[in-house]
């Protein structure tokens, strides 16, 4: 689900990003937009866009740094999906194992096990799932209806130093990426193939 936030954010501005001839919430938002678009915070989601930004008119200059910090109130564009939500989307990529389904900012990732009622085999030489019983074809394009089951916000982590006598070894990035993982399942009523589910409501209005 998309939302519009407002937040307050605290954000520094280095000498060299200073134009005299440039008003200064025009290069707040640049630098907003650099470092928060596509990106993923626990407290947001994913950062669609920054909208706008308006910042005091008076910066902050702190002891030891050469920043000059900013308080800023800005509008926020932000993906941010739950437990339970109900989507549809696109197939972009099929596995044996899974289907991955795009919600617009991100993939998402239904198992098999829990794709529509039936068993798939997949056919590696089309790149399709298919269910020899319901005659039933899976494939890149088609789009689905599903549940979102569980969101997992993965953001950039900073493993400490290692210091063990005289050796130190420096910190690491572990996650130098920040992104969502959701999973989905399309096993219940209402949920799979938008197409099929179009047929059987087609069907179903003829035969009353």
């Amino acid at each position: 689900m998309y939302f519009l936030m407002k937040r307050k954010l605290r954000v520094p501005v280095r000498p060299n990003e200073i134009r005299l001839d440039e008003d200064m919430d025009a290069i707040i938002l640049k630098i907003l937009r650099s470092e928060l678009e596509s990106t993923v915070r626990e407290d947001l989601g994913y950062v669609v866009a920054v909208i706008d930004a308006k910042a005091d008119e008076i910066g902050d200059i702190l002891h030891g740094s050469p920043n000059i910090f900013f308080d800023v109130e800005t509008d926020l564009l932000v993906y941010r999906p739950f437990p339970g939500e109900i989507i549809e989307g696109e197939i972009v990529d099929v596995t044996q194992q899974a289907v991955y389904v795009n919600l617009g900012p991100v993939d998402a990732y239904l198992p098999t096990t829990r794709l529509l009622h039936g068993k798939f085999r997949f056919d590696a030489k089309e790149g399709v799932l298919r269910d020899p019983k319901t005659k039933t074809v899976i494939k890149k394009g088609d789009l689905i209806r599903a549940k979102i089951t569980s969101v997992d916000f993965r953001v950039p982590e900073l493993v400490r130093p290692l210091v063990r006598g005289p050796i130190a070894k420096p910190a690491v990035l572990v996650r130098p990426k920040s992104e969502i993982r959701i999973r989905l399942r399309a096993d219940e009523s209402g949920l799979g193939l938008i197409q099929r589910i179009e047929d059987k409501r087609e069907e179903i209005i003829k035969n009353l």
